[in-house]
């Protein structure tokens, strides 16, 4: 089975949180982790409208959102660093039990003033393993 999830974010709406100071809502939707990752990107409004593209691609794609997940906070991404990868609060898990996501498919955009993910999820059977020739059918 093969499930998608698309999300667009205004990078402007990032930058104006940021300018803001609105920290309640940074430490509502990004973990503690994804916050001091920040302070390495010069692009912050990019960097965080990349995590929460993902965040929003990921639970659209479970077909679940967040009204059914405590908040988006709970999920920690690690991009761009030799941890990538997506780590889910164990609070969260629970609320995962019984989805399937052998493989993820991830790719961000650029279009204009705005960051577009796309994400693919692919269960056991249907992706191909990174060091195989195999075609996904």
């Amino acid at each position: 089975m093969l499930s998608v999830g698309v999300d667009i974010v205004e990078i402007d709406r990032m930058a104006r949180i940021i300018d803001n100071g609105d920290d309640a809502f940074l430490n509502r939707v990004f973990t503690a982790y994804e916050i001091r990752r920040s302070k390495k990107f010069s692009l912050k409004a990019e960097y965080y409208a990349m995590i929460f593209a993902f965040k929003e691609s990921f639970v659209k794609a479970l077909g679940l959102g967040f009204t059914r997940l405590s908040r988006p906070g709970d999920i920690d991404v690690h991009l761009a660093n030799q941890e990538n990868g997506l780590w889910i609060a164990k609070n969260t898990k629970a609320r995962f039990k019984g989805q399937r996501i052998d493989f993820l498919d991830l790719q961000f955009h650029r279009v204009g003033k705005h960051i577009v993910c796309n994400l693919v999820i692919h269960e056991e059977g249907l992706c191909v393993k990174r060091n195989s020739k195999e075609k996904i059918y």
